[in-house]
């Protein structure tokens, strides 16, 4: 039986990349497999579950 079909606003249909330094790859790389997740798997899951604070700094005042 096959599996049912995904919506499409669920597919995996677009990209995300930034690069990083070499060390910090190595830790990511060794998360992921501590985890037992792929990169995208583990990546997503950090993205979509961990919660961020966005903090805004004041803009400068041309008030001078």
């Amino acid at each position: 039986m096959a599996r049912p079909r995904k919506d499409e606003k669920d597919k995996l249909t677009r990209t995300i990349a930034w690069r990083v330094s070499e060390s910090v790859k190595e830790e990511f790389d060794r998360q992921y497999a501590e985890a037992g997740m792929t990169q995208s798997e583990f990546l997503r899951e950090l993205l979509q579950r961990n919660k961020v604070t966005i903090v805004a700094k004041p803009r400068p005042s041309l008030d001078l």
